[in-house]
C-alpha cells in the first residue's frame, strides 16, 4: 500500500523539477565578493569555542536529548532556538541547560516555516557573540558522524575562505518487522542506514574566521549558503570523512505530526509551495496522514526509505546496510506525557493564530501600571528625584528590559537570591522572580516608592558610595552603571559588589566615547578585567558569550560578563579573559535602539557592518 502511494506522488510530483535540484545539490558559484572585516584574531584552539553549531527545532522531544549530548561532543557549543514546540522539547533542552553544557537554548515565538530567515538571524547574533572560526547549521534529527573530533577539524580547516563545506546525509531506516521497543532510544537502536541517497542531499558547515557573518544567508533546510551582496551562492567544497546521520522517520505519531505540521507551516508562508515543489517531503508526509488509511507502524519502513527520495520500489537486500553508530550518550530525560497527532497539530495551530505569551507582556502591563501611580504621586508631591543619574519617571519612558539573557542565566543556574545594585524600576528582578528566586534587593538613588519592588526589597542609597547589607545572594547585578561614578568610585563598587556575591556577578561598564547620558566614567574592558581579578573574581567564557548572544540591547551585547570566584591558584589571565580581551579590541558600531521590552531575542535585525574595518 505504501509503495503504491509513493510509486503515485514521485509520478506526480515530478520531483527532479528545479525547486527540488536546487536543495540537493550546492552547484560551485563564482567567489564572492571580498571583504574586509574585523576579524577575531585568535585560533580555534585557544579561543575554545572555534566551532558552534546552532539548530531551529520543533517538537522533538524523543530525540532532542541525545542530539544534544552526541553534536557536543564535536563542536564547542550548541545555540538551539525552539521555535513554540508543544510537547517536552523545551522542558528537556532547560535540563541539560541546567546541567551546565555548552548549549544555550532560545525561544522563538514566529510561526510559518521560515526557518531560512530564522537562522540567518540566529547565524548573525552567533557569530556577533561568540565570533567562532566554524558555525555548523544543524536540524535536531542530524549527528555529527565522523572518526573523531581532529578529523572532522582538520576537514574544515580545509575549506577556503568564502567558500562553504558540505556534508552527506546518511539516513537511518525502520527495517520491516521492527517492534515499538526500537522508538524509545532513537538513534542508538536504528542499526540500518539507506545503502545510497537518490539523490544525495548535503548540509553546509560555515567557515566563519572568527567574523561577524553579515553578508550572507542560509537557505531553506541548510542546504545553501547565498552571498547576500552578489546574489550567488556560495562555491562548496566536499568535507571528506564527515557524514550527518539522519533520523527523520522515528514513529508513526512523529512522522505523521512531522508532515502535517510543517506543511502548514510552509503554506502559511507561501500558499503555492507544494506545486513549486518545496519541502516535497513534508508535503507528502501530509498526503499520506490524509488516506484512507493513514500512517500506521506497518508504512514506516517504507517511509524511512523513501523520505525525500526518488525510489519508488525497495529491494530490502541492496539497499539497506546495517552500519550501527557508536552512541556513547547517556539519557537523563523523558517525555513526561506522549502527546497524540490531534494534540500535536490542534495546539501548533492554536500557537500559530494566537498572540505569543510572554513574560515581557507581563511586565508591561506592570511596568504602566506603577507608572500612572508614580505620575500623580510625583505631580502631587513635588518628589525630587534622589541621588541618581536618572529620576523615576526616566526609567519608566525608557525601559530598556531584555528578557532573553536573563532567562538564559535564570535557566542555567536557578538562583533563588539576587541583588541589583543601580537596579533602576527593578525589572531584571521581576524578570528572575518569576523564574524561581524567592529573595530579590534593588539599590539604587530614588525613593523605593517609586520601584516595582516592595519595601524590604529596595535600598535608597548613593551608589558613588560603599555598601555593606549583611548578607550574600546568588547572583548579583550591576550593569551600565559604573560610568556614571567620578573617577575612583569604581573600587569602592567593585569591593561593595564583590562583598555581597556569594555564586555569580553580572557586570557590564561602558566603555570609552560609548554613547549614554551621564557617562562621566568610561573604561577599556581591561582595565575593567583587571578590577575584578584583583578582587578575586574572572569571568565565565560561555556563560558570558552566551548571554551576549541572547540580549538585544547593544551594550548588553558588547560589555556583558558573568564572573563567578577566581579559581584557586589561579593569578595571572586565562583564555576567557584572552578571548572577551580580543573581542572588545574589535571595532564596534554603536547603534541607536527604540526603549521597550524585549521579549524574546533575535526579535530586532542586527545592522550590518556592526564590525567592519
Amino acid at each position: 500500500m505504501a509503495n503504491k502511494f509513493w510509486a503515485k506522488f514521485w509520478k506526480a510530483r515530478s520531483f527532479f523539477g528545479k525547486a527540488a535540484e536546487a536543495e540537493s545539490i550546492n552547484p560551485p558559484a563564482p567567489p564572492a565578493v571580498k571583504k574586509s572585516k574585523a576579524r577575531l584574531k585568535i585560533t580555534a584552539e585557544k579561543n575554545g569555542d572555534g566551532v558552534i553549531a546552532i539548530a531551529m527545532v520543533k517538537n522533538e522531544d524523543d530525540i532532542i536529548e541525545q542530539f544534544v549530548r552526541h553534536n557536543l561532543q564535536w563542536v564547542d557549543g550548541l545555540v538551539v532556538l525552539d521555535n513554540g514546540s508543544i510537547d517536552d522539547t523545551r522542558r528537556i533542552l532547560r535540563s541539560l541547560q541546567a546541567e551546565g553544557l555548552p548549549l544555550l537554548v532560545l525561544d522563538d515565538p514566529l510561526t510559518g516555516f521560515i526557518q531560512d530567515q530564522i537562522m540567518t538571524k540566529l547565524l548573525r547574533a552567533v557569530t556577533a557573540s561568540f565570533f567562532p572560526e566554524f558555525v555548523v547549521p544543524l536540524d535536531a534529527d542530524e549527528f555529527i558522524a565522523c572518526e573523531s573530533r581532529e578529523v572532522l577539524l582538520e576537514a574544515l580547516r580545509k575549506i577556503p575562505s568564502d567558500t562553504v563545506g558540505i556534508v552527506p546525509w546518511q539516513t537511518y531506516v525502520v527495517l520491516p518487522g521492527d517492534d515499538e521497543q526500537r522508538f524509545k532510544d532513537i538513534p542508538r537502536n536504528f542499526v540500518a542506514r539507506r545503502t545510497c541517497e537518490t539523490p544525495q542531499y548535503y548540509k553546509t558547515i560555515l567557515r566563519t574566521d572568527g567574523g561577524y557573518a553579515d553578508d550572507i544567508a542560509l537557505c531553506q533546510g541548510n542546504h545553501n549558503v547565498i552571498n547576500t551582496k552578489t546574489g550567488e551562492l556560495l562555491p562548496s567544497i566536499h568535507l571528506a570523512g564527515v557524514k550527518l546521520s539522519h533520523y527523520p522517520v522515528r514513529s508513526p505519531q512523529q512522522v505523521a505530526a512531522k508532515g502535517i505540521i510543517t506543511a502548514m507551516g510552509v503554506l502559511k508562508k507561501n500558499p503555492n509551495s507544494e506545486k513549486e515543489g518545496i519541502s516535497y517531503q513534508h508535503f507528502a508526509l501530509l498526503r499520506k496522514c490524509q488516506s484512507s488509511t493513514g500512517i500506521t507502524a506497518a508504512d514506516l519502513p517504507g517511509l524511512s526509505m523513501q523520505y525525500a527520495q526518488s525510489r519508488p520500489e525497495i529491494d530490502w537486500q541492496k539497499d539497506v546496510v546495517a552500519d550501527p553508530m557508536p552512541y556513547t550518550y547517556v539519557r537523563r530525560y523523558a517525555a513526561a506525557k506522549s502527546l497524540s497527532v490531534l494534540a500535536k497539530v490542534t495546539k501548533s495551530w492554536e500557537a500559530s493564530i494566537a498572540k505569543p505569551r510572554s513574560l515581557g507582556d507581563e511586565l508591561n502591563g506592570l511596568v504602566m501600571n506603577k507608572r500612572e501611580a508614580v505620575a500623580a504621586r510625583l505631580k502631587n508631591a513635588g518628589d525630587g528625584a534622589g541621588s541618581t543619574a536618572f529620576d523615576p519617571l526616566w526609567h519608566f519612558d525608557h525601559l530598556f528590559i531584555d528578557v532573553a539573557p536573563l532567562q538564559f542565566l535564570a535557566d542555567r543556574h536557578q538562583f533563588k537570591s539576587a541583588l541589583d545594585a543601580g537596579c533602576g524600576l527593578g525589572a531584571n528582578l521581576e524578570i528572575l522572580r518569576r523564574n524561581g528566586a524567592t529573595e530579590v534587593m534593588g539599590i539604587d538613588g530614588f525613593p523605593g516608592e517609586y520601584s516595582l519592588l516592595s519595601g524590604h526589597e529596595y535600598l535608597q542609597h548613593d551608589l558613588a558610595l560603599p555598601f555593606d547589607l549583611g548578607r550574600k545572594f546568588d547572583l548579583v547585578i550591576c550593569t551600565e552603571l559604573a560610568e556614571h561614578l567620578a573617577p575612583g568610585s569604581e573600587n569602592d563598587l567593585i569591593r561593595s559588589l564583590a562583598r555581597h556575591a556569594d555564586k555569580f556577578i553580572l557586570f557590564s561598564a561602558a566603555e570609552p566615547n560609548q554613547p549614554g547620558h551621564g557617562h562621566i566614567n568610561g573604561r577599556p574592558f581591561t582595565y575593567w578585567m583587571s578590577r575584578w581579578r584583583e578582587a578575586g573574581w574572572e569571568p565565565i567564557l560561555f556563560d558570558s558569550l552566551a548571554f551576549r548572544c541572547a540580549a538585544t540591547m547593544s551594550w548588553l551585547r558588547r560589555n556583558a560578563i558573568l564572573l563567578q570566584p577566581l579559581s584557586k591558584g589561579v593569578t595571572v589571565a586565562d583564555g576567557a579573559d584572552i578571548k572577551l580581551e580580543a573581542i572588545s579590541q574589535l571595532p564596534y558600531a554603536w547603534y541607536g535602539q527604540n526603549s521597550g521590552i524585549r521579549s524574546f531575542a533575535l526579535q530586532e535585525e542586527l545592522p550590518a557592518g556592526l564590525f567592519d574595518l
